[in-house]
């Protein structure tokens, strides 16, 4: 899957907000991800709550979220940011691969739901 990070007006940053409570996998996607797009900044966070001040204060053009966050879920996040802004798509991820995630992902207009398992074996 290649997500396309383009700016999409002038309030928008080349700046992505990468959200995982486990903090060798939000860094290690992080790493992955800065060598892959040189010319974008990326910002890890293991809580929603300074994935949205992050939000607020970069304005990313992408959110990566886990969605079982120990303060909130990568849902309310996802929530939050997009009453604030309309233009930073969301990513977001679980170990849970059911059809009530798929269903709320869906719901809040997710650009993408992806079951970590499938990180692994793709």
């Amino acid at each position: 899957m290649r997500v396309n990070i383009e700016k999409e007006n002038s309030m928008m940053n080349r700046s992505c907000v990468v959200v995982d409570s486990h903090k060798r996998l939000r860094e290690t996607l992080c790493e992955w991800l800065r060598l892959e797009f040189t010319d974008i900044d990326f910002y890890g966070t293991a809580t929603g709550t300074e994935a949205i001040r992050l939000t607020n204060d970069h304005h990313p053009c992408l959110l990566i979220s886990e969605i079982e966050l120990k303060d909130m879920s990568g849902f309310d996040v996802v929530r939050q940011i997009k009453r604030q802004t309309l233009e930073t798509k969301c990513i977001l991820f679980s170990m849970r691969d059911d059809k009530k995630y798929r269903d709320t992902a869906e719901s809040l207009d997710v650009f993408k739901f992806i079951p970590k398992k499938s990180i692994y074996y793709e």
